[in-house]
């Protein structure tokens, strides 16, 4: 692979909002490619190959995803594919079904019931018409977003998971799973979850169980391993991709994890 076809998309999210919602017909191929932003997909009609993380689903009316920062995709068009799209930060909705959504690493993907598709268009297509009209109530829109996530939740059959007191810890999570590829510092981090540097360090440590610097790094090893076992993207391009500031410690952290190097990973 080129190692310029790898892209992150930039859409622009309403920096007030921290949410965008739009109906779309896309009747090319994208190449692979990834976001700084979740994104909810509903498609409407059409039919595509869509390969999330190097899996491929064949996708078409009645489907519904979840895209995480996190996440790389690619798609080939089969017939034009219409759908509906959500894009948000994690600071539009709410942190317990965002967390709930996200905490499994493997893609949110399911073909909705006819009862299903029938709500969440409607739900859709009240957003659409919130967000185009002049006076936008940016406090209908996401709750109209979390319903969507709720229908989701309840078709993946996600069991909810009890958020400990300290909720805006899990905030954080959040932060750090769409920001993982910069350079994330401890302060800033302390400064989204509106507590001491030091305090919030022993906080995420207590409730799960490692160090933010460990937890940051575990998730930029998961993002270079799919990259290394899904695409042809050089290792050094991989590790700078993950958010890595430095191959020797990226070597270092993989080998660690692994037990082997990105060059054993990619020749197996």
């Amino acid at each position: 692979m080129n190692k310029n076809i790898f892209l992150e998309k930039k859409y622009e999210i309403n920096e007030n909002t921290g949410i965008n919602v739009s109906k779309r017909k896309l009747t090319r191929d994208f190449e692979t490619h990834t976001h700084d932003f979740f994104e909810i997909e509903f498609i409407l009609s059409g039919k595509a190959l869509h390969t999330i993380n190097g899996y491929s689903y064949e996708i078409g009316k009645g489907d519904i995803y979840l895209l995480k920062p996190s996440d790389f995709h690619s798609l080939r068009i089969t017939e034009p594919l219409e759908y509906m799209s959500i894009m948000f930060s994690e600071q539009a909705v709410s942190t317990q079904l965002l967390y709930n959504l996200t905490e499994s690493d493997k893609a949110v993907f399911y073909k909705l019931s006819n009862e299903d598709y029938n709500s969440i268009l409607s739900i859709f297509e009240l957003m659409i018409k919130a967000y185009n009209t002049d006076g936008l109530n940016i406090g209908y829109i996401k709750n109209l977003c979390e319903c969507v996530m709720m229908i989701i939740l309840r078709t993946a059959e996600i069991k909810p998971h009890t958020l400990q007191s300290n909720r805006s810890i899990y905030k954080t999570i959040l932060y750090i799973k769409r920001n993982f590829r910069c350079n994330i510092s401890l302060d800033r981090l302390a400064e989204e979850a509106c507590l001491s540097k030091n305090y919030f360090c022993s906080q995420f440590k207590n409730i799960f169980g490692m160090s933010t610097v460990d937890y940051i790094n575990s998730i930029r090893l998961s993002y270079a391993h799919n990259l290394l076992i899904s695409t042809d993207l050089p290792i050094t391009n991989i590790c700078f991709n993950s958010g890595f500031g430095s191959y020797p410690v990226f070597l270092r952290a993989f080998k660690k994890r692994y037990d082997c190097s990105p060059s054993d990973v990619r020749r197996t």
